[in-house]
């Protein structure tokens, strides 16, 4: 069967090679069986496609192609911020027992992954401020392009929220003292991501849902009380040196 290869050293990889070497398969050094496989299976069922590629390329996560779709399924429509406010909730003594049911959490990303994944659906980008709306469905697109898994989407909005809370126009706007949203966009540095995302909770607020930006946020402006506190602690940090 592999001519030149001890019986004890068969292995399914070098098995699969031997038939593409055998069929004219074209593989590159270091494709897997399960490539190979595919290889084989496209050559024996007739596929006219000729695949070169040792491996399927995933596409990469692009923040101008696939942010501004996550941003609008995750928030897009009232049900869907109305499940992520439920999903940020700490979990009861129940339901941490109850390990059948699936908790608001997993409800909700698995939502948004089969919407995310699905080419059939399309997330448009509305926001109330028709100026900022035409500014980021010209930097930013919602088209589909790759499929992605719960810990993916997960992870990039993490890198988002984290972006945008930490980001240097967040803090001007704020303390520029304006608290206008209309001059939020003064302050950014050619971030169409996070324009898109403060205008969606401005939007949210506007429209009673204030708890959508505290529950997805986890460095919001501390209160007054919060700032007294950390003041006085700086202060006998620095008495005591």
């Amino acid at each position: 069967m592999l001519p030149g290869v001890a019986r004890v050293n068969w292995t399914m990889k070098r098995y699969l090679y031997a038939l593409c070497c055998k069929l004219n398969v074209r593989v590159k050094a270091g494709a897997t069986a399960v490539v190979m496989g595919k290889l084989l299976d496209k050559r024996l069922t007739g596929d006219k496609e000729t695949v070169t590629k040792v491996s399927d390329k995933k596409t990469r996560w692009a923040a101008r192609l696939d942010s501004a779709r996550l941003l609008m399924i995750m928030f897009g429509t009232s049900e869907m911020r109305q499940q992520f406010v439920l999903a940020t909730q700490p979990l009861t003594m129940a339901q941490l027992d109850n390990r059948i049911d699936k908790t608001d959490a997993d409800k909700y990303w698995c939502a948004v992954v089969k919407q995310f994944s699905d080419p059939k659906v399309l997330a448009p980008i509305v926001v109330k401020h028709k100026g900022v709306q035409s500014y980021c469905r010209e930097e930013l697109s919602t088209l589909y392009r790759r499929p992605a898994g719960r810990g993916v989407l997960q992870q990039q909005w993490c890198n988002m929220r984290k972006a945008y809370e930490a980001s240097d126009e967040l803090a001007w706007w704020r303390a520029s003292g304006q608290g206008n949203p209309n001059f939020y966009p003064n302050f950014c540095r050619n971030n169409a991501v996070h324009v898109l995302l403060f205008y969606i909770f401005r939007d949210a607020k506007d429209n009673g849902e204030a708890d959508l930006e505290l529950c997805a946020m986890s460095l919001i402006e501390p209160s007054e009380q919060v700032c007294k506190i950390l003041r006085l602690i700086k202060n006998i940090k620095n008495f005591a040196l």
